[in-house]
């Protein structure tokens, strides 16, 4: 599997096989739960090696976020930046001064 550069799921085969059996998958469900492992792992790798290369201080995510210990930013709006709608829509999001402020709304 290395040849076919599938490594990720080479390391996994093992688990993979054993779920396929007690599961009874035909030969190209089985196929299918290798690539997409493969594929799965290769995206958190890559997540991983950016992470790696920004050289944050500290990794946080927005489930580590402690909205007691920032008192300028509401609930709701906390929500709104977390679902990400304000990229759907081309909006960029300024912060200062511990304010969350939208493009239009800045002076």
């Amino acid at each position: 599997m290395k040849t076919v550069r599938l490594v990720e799921a080479s390391k996994a085969l093992p688990e993979l096989v054993k779920k396929a059996e007690t599961e009874e998958l035909s030969y190209s469900q089985f196929l299918l739960s290798v690539m997409t492992y493969e594929q799965q792992r290769r995206g958190e790798k890559k997540i991983e090696q950016r992470l790696k290369w920004a050289m944050f201080p500290v990794y946080q995510t927005l489930a580590d976020f402690s909205l007691q210990e920032q008192t300028t930013l509401k609930k709701q709006s906390f929500n709104q930046l977390a679902d990400l709608a304000w990229l759907d829509q081309l909006k960029v999001i300024v912060f200062r001064h511990l304010e969350i402020k939208d493009v239009d709304e800045i002076d």
